[in-house]
């Protein structure tokens, strides 16, 4: 096997690692009817709660973005 093939068949085993990662996440990441399942917070609650920064996370691993990033550190997604 010459240099070239191997270094096409390195990144052949490097892209499906990739692959087989991404699918991962994405089945460990919570669906989004368990998160809104909960019941809704009393007026009360709502009052308490500190203003806070709007998190944002991937639409493609959900992988919560950092500032107002353009596009997903993780899987490099256009985030919004």
């Amino acid at each position: 096997m010459g240099f070239i093939e191997f270094i096409i068949a390195l990144l052949v085993v490097f892209a499906i690692g990739m692959v087989i990662r991404s699918l991962l996440k994405r089945k460990n990441k919570p669906a989004a009817d368990q998160t809104t399942a909960a019941s809704p917070p009393t007026p009360t609650q709502q009052a308490a709660a500190p203003p806070a920064a709007k998190a944002s996370f991937c639409p493609n691993c959900g992988t919560k973005i950092e500032g107002d990033s353009a596009f997903c550190g993780n899987c490099g997604a256009k985030v919004g």
